[in-house]
């Protein structure tokens, strides 16, 4: 601390404060990337991966967490790629994020597909303005783009009125891949482990229709559940 990862580039535009690396701060992992704030100087602050050799016409995932740590005031940040780490041959814009200013790390999934094969450089442009606070960065990888990948990313249940046993769930999945999922050919199937005020396990199958890419599904969970119990129910959902 505070340098930055090895093999990786900043180039500080504006003059001020750039990126540098801090002890993760609650809701992300080991060492984290961090811009903080000038009262006078917009940030103008790129961070560049490094290069990494990648295949025309192959699709990758790239995965990333961000955040800042206020509600009041306002982040900005854009994710582009390209040959060089410079900000002119960043010229593959692939993620905006005009107003970051919940105070709560995001991870964000693209899928990007480079037209011809050669070494290429993710770049992250800090761009808020003065006199913010602190922007950070964590946990980014890419690979090669899976043909399959489907994740839970919530759980729903009817309005509770009594009484609550009987309850019927359901879980929704994302298609996380570029490709259409034919739940005929490849099924998925949910399960739900619940401990807290009461305990039990569930599970569903989605085995019709077509999930297309980024699109979600529902999938019912049985058997029901009994959430008569008060207290919280926590819910670990995997596929």
């Amino acid at each position: 601390l505070p340098d930055i990862p090895l093999c990786t580039s900043r180039e500080d535009l504006n003059g001020a404060n750039t990126w540098n690396t801090i002890v993760a701060p609650a809701g992300y992992t080991g060492n984290t990337l961090r811009y903080n704030w000038n009262f006078t100087t917009p940030a103008d602050d790129w961070f560049y991966t490094r290069g990494l050799n990648l295949t025309g016409g192959t699709p990758y995932r790239l995965v990333y967490r961000y955040g800042n740590n206020s509600t009041f005031y306002v982040e900005r940040m854009k994710v582009s790629y390209g040959t060089n780490p410079a900000p002119t041959a960043m010229t593959n814009l692939m993620a905006d994020y005009p107003a970051i200013n919940d105070n709560t790390p995001h991870q964000d999934t693209i899928i990007f597909t480079p037209a011809v094969t050669g070494v290429y450089f993710i770049g992250f442009h800090a761009y808020s303005l003065n006199d913010m606070d602190n922007l950070y960065l964590d946990d980014i990888s890419v690979i090669k783009a899976p043909l399959l990948d489907v994740t839970p990313i919530a759980i729903v249940t009817p309005p509770m009125t009594c009484p609550t046993n009987l309850v019927s769930v359901q879980a929704t999945i994302q298609n996380n891949t570029i490709f259409p999922l034919d739940l005929a050919v490849n099924p998925v199937t949910v399960s739900a482990n619940i401990t807290g005020a009461g305990t039990g396990s569930l599970s569903g199958t989605a085995n019709s229709g077509t999930v297309a890419p980024g699109a979600t599904a529902s999938v019912i969970l049985t058997p029901t559940f009994n959430f008569s119990s008060g207290g919280t129910y926590n819910f670990v959902v995997t596929t």
